[in-house]
């Protein structure tokens, strides 16, 4: 990724993916329906593949298989 910063004022900048996380009130909400930290990461962690790979291969696929490869690490 690029960044063309056209002022002199900025103090900071960064970039989307480095500020993406699971945020304290997701983890927090989770915690409170009884889902277990490890759990709640587990689920964060998965989506945001679920996510990246779905736009990589709008076809379907590649998510499938990931549901498929997540059951499996779950038994």
């Amino acid at each position: 990724p690029q960044l063309e910063v056209l002022t002199d004022r900025v103090r900071r900048a960064t970039h989307k993916v480095r500020d993406a996380g699971l945020s304290t009130e997701q983890l927090f909400y989770m915690l409170s329906r009884g889902i277990s930290e490890e759990t709640a990461w587990a689920l964060y962690v998965e989506r945001f593949a679920e996510t990246l790979l779905g736009e990589m291969c709008r076809d379907g696929r590649v998510v499938s298989a990931l549901r498929s490869f997540s059951k499996t690490l779950q038994r």
